[in-house]
Formats: C-alpha cells, structure tokens, sequence
C-alpha cells in the first residue's frame, strides 16, 4: 500500500475532474467505465466560452496513474 508521502501526493484540486464526471454521469443516467480514473482541475472560464479550457492539469501525475495501478485500475483520464 501507499504510505502517507505518497497520499499527499494525490490530494488538493484533482478531484474536479473525476468529481465532475461522476456528477454528469449520474445527471444523464450514462455510468462510467468501473476500472477507469481521472485527474484535472475544473474551473470557471471567464473569457473564454462554455467549458472553454475549463479543465487544466494538475501536478504528481505519473504517482496518482501509479497509486490507481496498485488498486487494478488501468484506463486514466488527466
């Protein structure tokens, strides 16, 4: 298993993208591949249209791709 270095590692704002998937999955009744993670940032475009480079990426990828792995989890969005 991980240790707590490695925890930190995946905390903060990666959660919006994976959070935002599963909340569009639930709202269009369409789930979502059970073996599949992701990790991104999702904020609000202000000067751009609609969910215009609303997602942006986030850092320690390589370890969270990593840390998915471990728990048998091969498809990865980031």
């Amino acid at each position: 298993f991980l240790d707590d270095a490695a925890l930190q590692n995946v905390a903060g704002d990666s959660l919006g993208l994976p959070l935002t998937l599963a909340f569009l999955s639930a709202l269009w009744e369409n789930p979502l591949a059970p073996l599949a993670g992701a990790t991104g940032a999702v904020g609000a475009a202000k000067t751009k249209p609609f969910l215009a480079d609303a997602i942006s990426s986030v850092g320690y990828v390589p370890e969270k791709q990593a840390a998915l792995q471990a728990f048998g989890i091969s498809d990865f969005l980031s």
